[in-house]
């Protein structure tokens, strides 16, 4: 997989940054042992760069779509998806963090902070009034006051992103995110308003992980 990777690399142009030979490790051990999330996982950790967990989840269900119920184990069972596979055979709905709320296009960045500075649900939070507009991702905002100032509306720090429906495939809403580089996407209703919003973590199923009590029977 990093050999193929890096030939891919190589053909394509692509700046040396590693991405190549990491997302064809993830697929390759993803799909052959039929374990996505251990995949993805192990990319996060062993790189540390969060700009490569996408990728990698895109190219591992590929790579797992392609292989079908073949396995290059032979205990592995083939009628058994792993827990990623299952969650992005999912509608949106499913994976989504609900309950984010929606910020007004005219209010300060300020209010965004007091709002969302100290424990966000999520990494991001849909803009619209009430349609959907656009989405602020959180980490933009320091940014955007140095840019605008402190009297910056959410309009001027929000990304023009694409949303997907409830009933959107999980799997489609991975690709949209990866087709525009970002960490999270808004998810809308049948009115074109917000009503959640689909991270890495929660597409992952990560958010369910991390709630998990340890001491827990």
């Amino acid at each position: 997989g990093m050999l193929l990777g890096r030939v891919v690399e190589e053909v394509v142009g692509a700046p040396n940054t590693g991405l190549y030979p990491v997302i064809g490790l993830a697929a390759v051990l993803g799909a052959a042992y039929r374990t996505p999330l251990a995949a993805v996982v192990f990319v996060a950790e062993t790189t540390g760069r969060a700009d490569f967990v996408i990728p990698a989840l895109v190219a591992t269900a590929i790579a797992q779509a392609m292989m079908g119920e073949v396995s290059v184990s032979d205990g592995q069972r083939g009628e058994r998806q792993g827990r990623l596979e299952r969650r992005l055979n999912e509608p949106s709905a499913v994976v989504m963090v609900p309950d984010v709320g929606v910020i007004d296009p005219d209010a300060s960045l300020l209010e965004v902070i007091d709002l969302y500075g100290a424990r966000p649900k999520s990494p991001a939070v849909p803009v619209g009034g009430p349609e959907y507009e656009g989405l602020i991702v959180l980490h933009d905002v320091a940014a955007k006051m140095l840019e605008h100032g402190t009297d910056a509306s959410a309009r001027q720090a929000m990304r023009e992103l694409p949303a997907v429906s409830e009933e959107t495939p999980a799997i489609d809403a991975a690709r949209l995110m990866n087709d525009h580089d970002t960490a999270a996407i808004a998810v809308i209703d049948e009115h074109n308003r917000p009503v959640g919003v689909i991270s890495a973590t929660s597409l992952a199923g990560l958010d369910d992980v991390s709630a998990i009590d340890p001491g827990a029977d």
